[in-house]
Formats: C-alpha cells, structure tokens, sequence
C-alpha cells in the first residue's frame, strides 16, 4: 500500500499475484480490503486501519506502533476511534488521554471524552472535559 505523508493519504495498493505479475488496485473502488501493515506517527483518518468486521487487525498494528513510537500522539488517536466505533468505552479513553498527556491534534479529542464519560455516566469527567473543549473553541 502506499501513503503520502504527511497528508496520510493512501488510495493505492500492489498486489502481487501468483504469477509474479503486479497489479495496481484503487484501494476505494476494490472489493478488497486493505489497511496499512505498520502505524503512521500522521494524523489522517483512522478508516485507514479499521476494518469493520476484523477491527482487531488494525487494532494491534496500532498497538504495536504505540508501543514503538516516540511520537505517538496520532497513533493512539487512531486507536481511540476504533475502540469508540466497536463500543469499547473504557479502551477509547484510555487511548484518547494517550494523545492527550502528548498534545492532542485538535479539540474534539476533548469532545470525544466528555461523549465517552457521559456514555459511563461519570459526570464529573464529563464535566471536566466539557470545560476543557468550551475553554479550546
């Protein structure tokens, strides 16, 4: 697969056949499904590890990368997303204060961790985090 960085964009990927021929497919208008092998320390969009019916694939190529790295921020960011889509409460904010204790790339990370501490019911995190958003508007 390939990945312009630091833009993270990826829309093509090398497919090696039986019988050493390799073919380019458009990554968005295949049938297949294809996401990267090793983590990206850029910020993108964190579909390009999650597959929706094996997330734990992109699952652990980014817990890898997380625990490679040494800029990590995006990484974890990615994985927070994840676990948020597949309902994982507690791992998402776990990872999402990863980026956090690093520098988050934007404010919604604050947005995403006041909506998983409400879907928990702990009010005074959500509080917590709400200000933290409304203070970075």
């Amino acid at each position: 697969m390939n990945m312009l960085l630091p833009e993270r964009i990826s829309e093509i990927a090398l497919e090696k056949e039986e019988n050493s021929k390799i073919e380019i497919l458009n990554i968005y208008t295949s049938n297949d499904k294809f996401i990267p092998l090793v983590a990206c320390e850029s910020y993108g969009n964190y579909e390009l590890y999650y597959l929706e019916d094996t997330p734990i694939i992109g699952i652990n190529i980014l817990r890898v990368g997380l625990d490679k790295s040494n800029d990590y921020g995006a990484i974890a960011e990615d994985l927070g997303y994840i676990y948020r889509d597949e309902q994982c409460i507690n791992e998402a904010i776990e990872a999402f204060k990863i980026s956090e204790s690093v520098g988050v790339s934007s404010l919604y990370i604050y947005k995403e961790l006041t909506d998983l501490y409400e879907e928990l019911g702990e009010t005074k995190m959500r509080e917590e985090y709400n200000r933290k958003y409304n203070e970075a508007i």
